[in-house]
């Protein structure tokens, strides 16, 4: 089976795709993605879909280079890769705050050469470093993401897998919602994988705005 999974930065897409990796499946994670060394040898399509059991990790804002598409914007490059796939997961996050708070934990990591994959607080971001995020209008990308994910979502037919469903703490609600995917895989181990207890930030309440 070949599984394209479509998410915005912070929905848990790099958990998903490497959890069903470990479960049988080769992966290839944001082949599009501009500050990715490799961006410049993948093609469009991808040669990796020649393979039987792929899982591939595509960002929504994330295009090939212009020579393999032309003028298609992001939402065409995703319904047309969708059609390359036997099963497509589109994800997202219903809490807008936690998820600004992800995204800026994100780049503060990326900007620090920190590892963006590790434990972290938001407590620990200066309050400077937040402001200027804020300032230089970068959180209002987050916003145009949750607009084009809604847009697939209804271009696609494909209704969208919230995270707070996927990792919250009803482990029940999260093992019918992969057994809605219908994976060639071992269900029950994959909901096993993605238990919150996993998850890399470590919560304490406090707004940013």
């Amino acid at each position: 089976m070949k599984i394209l999974i479509i998410g915005i930065p912070r929905t848990g897409s790099t958990s998903l795709w490497s959890n069903i990796i470990n479960l049988g499946y080769s992966g290839l994670n944001e082949p599009y993605r501009r500050y990715n060394h490799n961006y410049l040898k993948h093609p469009y399509p991808l040669d990796i879909l020649k393979n039987e059991k792929i899982v591939v990790k595509h960002l929504i804002h994330d295009i090939p280079r212009k020579k393999y598409i032309g003028n298609m914007s992001d939402i065409e490059v995703c319904k047309e890769m969708s059609e390359q796939f036997d099963k497509t997961i589109i994800l997202d996050r219903r809490n807008s705050q936690e998820m600004l708070e992800s995204y800026i934990g994100l780049y503060y990591n990326l900007d620090n050469n920190m590892d963006i994959h590790s434990s972290w607080e938001f407590s620990n971001i200066p309050k400077e470093y937040v402001n200027q995020f804020i300032l230089d209008n970068k959180h209002k990308l987050i916003y145009d993401f949750k607009t084009k994910i809604q847009t697939l979502s209804t271009l696609l037919s494909i209704p969208i897998t919230y995270y707070e469903d996927l990792y919250g703490e009803d482990r029940e609600l999260s093992l019918n919602i992969i057994k809605s995917w219908k994976l060639d895989i071992d269900e029950e181990r994959l909901n096993d994988t993605l238990n919150p207890l996993n998850r890399y930030r470590l919560f304490q309440k406090k707004s940013i705005i």
